[in-house]
């Protein structure tokens, strides 16, 4: 839901997703990696290069010189591994936390992130938009409706759309203390990845938008990357109308938006149904193209399916046509207890 609104406004000229300032130089800087549970390390700036190693999440390294196209060289001190991280899974002492709040501008693309939790009956409908139009989405779910109606993240992992979390219970994240906020969050990642399997990726989005510094440090902490967006069809009450949703996405779309949107709540059959195929066919005509969350944690030309194919990841699910693979690059066992399946960059 998103009843507060916390979202600087959007950038929409050339940008990186991390939450870094890449105009500045953090040579000879610590940083620790937070965001994913593993990182993928490279010989040089770019996804195109091998993968000399992985480091792990809250692994401590230094950062060696100044970023390159979105990577930041960096070397381990533990183990000596050395190359290039991509910038968003490392958080340079000082700086905020990973948090991805839209994507790198210049590709025209956008993502649609449907919330689950508002606890109404789903409405099956937006999945059917979704397939018809061949389009991608990602889906976050909260795990007390995962536990009570299991059928409906089934259904989205049928389907083959990816599914992060939205917490377990409706709890404000901020004033929630850290050893609660984390059990709520591993409670939800151990019902939803029991429905989604394959389907599950390590996002998380906050509930009502309420989120800060020592919500996302937490979250980016156990291997998941915090998710915010700039747009939000407002789309959760009961008086939802399908053309005030229109008005709230379409004439404010940027590249790199992450829309937020919602598919249980008590309207949403007859707002959100109604109003998706608009937004579609409007953002399409403008020349937009819709990819998935993790894809939007990518940099332009560079998906989640194209690194699994060039790392020769098998694909886990059958997804509906159009719509990308749900995993996060390089898959390979997590450690023991750790929430992401996949290392990432």
């Amino acid at each position: 839901m998103s009843m507060v609104f916390l979202l600087a406004l959007p950038v929409t000229g050339e940008s990186a997703p991390a939450g870094q300032d890449d105009s500045v130089d953090h040579t000879g800087s610590g940083a620790l990696v937070l965001g994913a549970t593993e990182v993928n390390v490279r010989d040089c700036a770019s996804f195109d290069c091998e993968s000399v190693g992985k480091l792990l999440v809250g692994d401590r390294v230094t950062v060696t010189g100044p970023e390159e196209d979105g990577f930041l060289p960096v070397e381990s001190g533990a183990s000596g591994l050395a190359g290039y991280a991509w910038a968003l899974y490392i958080s340079i002492d000082g700086r905020p936390a990973p948090w991805l709040q839209q994507g790198t501008a210049g590709c025209k693309r956008v993502a649609l992130a449907f919330n689950i939790g508002v606890g109404d009956p789903f409405d099956y409908g937006i999945l059917d938009t979704l397939q018809e139009y061949e389009v991608p989405a990602t889906f976050f779910a909260m795990g007390w409706t995962t536990d009570r109606d299991p059928a409906t993240v089934q259904a989205i992992a049928d389907a083959g759309f990816p599914i992060g979390t939205h917490g377990y219970d409706a709890i404000d994240l901020p004033t929630t203390g850290d050893y609660d906020l984390l059990a709520d969050l591993r409670a939800s990642i151990d019902s939803i990845r029991a429905v989604a399997g394959d389907n599950w990726v390590p996002y998380s989005t906050p509930y009502a938008a309420s989120t800060d510094e020592r919500v996302r440090t937490l979250i980016s902490g156990e291997g998941l990357m915090p998710v915010g967006w700039g747009i939000a069809a407002d789309d959760y009450a009961a008086d939802a109308d399908p053309n005030a949703i229109w008005d709230r996405v379409v004439p404010d779309i940027y590249d790199g938006a992450i829309i937020e949107m919602h598919i249980d709540a008590p309207n949403s059959a007859n707002s959100t149904g109604v109003a998706l195929p608009w937004v579609i066919q409007a953002l399409e005509d403008q020349g937009y193209e819709f990819v998935t969350v993790p894809d939007m944690a990518l940099p332009c030309g560079v998906t989640t399916a194209s690194l699994d194919a060039a790392a020769g990841t098998p694909v886990a699910a059958t997804p509906a046509a159009g719509t990308p693979t749900a995993g996060t690059p390089d898959a390979v066992p997590s450690r023991s207890g750790g929430a992401g399946l996949d290392a990432a960059g």
